[in-house]
Protein backbone atom coordinates (compact mmCIF):
# COMPACT_ATOMS: atom_id res chain seq x y z
CA UNK A 1 0.00 0.00 0.00
CA UNK A 2 1.65 3.45 -1.21
CA UNK A 3 0.73 6.29 1.80
CA UNK A 4 -0.30 9.57 -0.24
CA UNK A 5 2.03 12.63 -0.11
CA UNK A 6 0.10 14.39 2.22
CA UNK A 7 0.81 11.97 4.72
CA UNK A 8 4.09 11.43 4.44
CA UNK A 9 5.26 15.48 5.02
CA UNK A 10 4.61 17.25 8.07
CA UNK A 11 2.76 20.71 7.59
CA UNK A 12 4.82 23.56 6.89
CA UNK A 13 4.33 26.93 8.27
CA UNK A 14 4.73 30.01 6.04
CA UNK A 15 7.12 31.58 7.63
CA UNK A 16 9.39 34.73 6.04
CA UNK A 17 12.93 35.35 7.49
CA UNK A 18 12.45 33.19 10.52
CA UNK A 19 9.17 35.14 11.56
CA UNK A 20 5.87 34.70 10.98
CA UNK A 21 3.93 37.58 8.68
CA UNK A 22 0.36 39.33 8.86
CA UNK A 23 -0.52 38.32 5.02
CA UNK A 24 -2.98 41.45 4.84
CA UNK A 25 0.52 43.58 5.38
CA UNK A 26 2.24 41.81 1.97
CA UNK A 27 -0.86 41.96 0.43
CA UNK A 28 -1.38 45.95 0.87
CA UNK A 29 2.24 46.99 0.64
CA UNK A 30 2.45 44.37 -3.00
CA UNK A 31 -0.78 45.83 -4.01
CA UNK A 32 0.20 49.72 -3.22
CA UNK A 33 3.60 48.88 -5.25
CA UNK A 34 1.02 47.73 -8.54
CA UNK A 35 -1.32 50.49 -8.15
CA UNK A 36 1.98 52.82 -8.26
CA UNK A 37 3.40 50.93 -11.20
CA UNK A 38 0.27 50.83 -13.24
CA UNK A 39 0.31 54.60 -12.85
CA UNK A 40 3.67 54.92 -14.29
CA UNK A 41 2.78 52.51 -16.98
CA UNK A 42 -0.19 55.39 -17.86
CA UNK A 43 1.97 58.31 -17.44
CA UNK A 44 4.39 56.91 -19.83
CA UNK A 45 1.81 55.53 -22.67
CA UNK A 46 -0.26 58.63 -23.15
CA UNK A 47 -1.91 57.21 -25.85
CA UNK A 48 -3.56 53.83 -24.90
CA UNK A 49 -5.68 53.41 -27.54
CA UNK A 50 -2.54 53.32 -30.04
CA UNK A 51 -0.89 49.13 -29.50
CA UNK A 52 1.60 49.97 -31.64
CA UNK A 53 3.27 53.08 -29.22
CA UNK A 54 7.18 53.05 -28.69
CA UNK A 55 7.53 51.69 -24.93
CA UNK A 56 10.70 50.38 -24.35
CA UNK A 57 10.47 48.40 -21.62
CA UNK A 58 13.82 47.37 -19.94
CA UNK A 59 14.10 51.13 -19.82
CA UNK A 60 11.23 51.31 -18.19
CA UNK A 61 11.78 49.06 -15.99
CA UNK A 62 15.36 50.23 -15.37
CA UNK A 63 13.98 53.59 -14.65
CA UNK A 64 11.63 51.95 -12.28
CA UNK A 65 13.50 49.45 -10.25
CA UNK A 66 13.77 50.44 -6.80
Amino acid sequence: EIASPAEERPALKKVVGGEPRMESDDADSSYKHLKTLASSIKEENQDPGNLNANFDIPTFLRKHAD
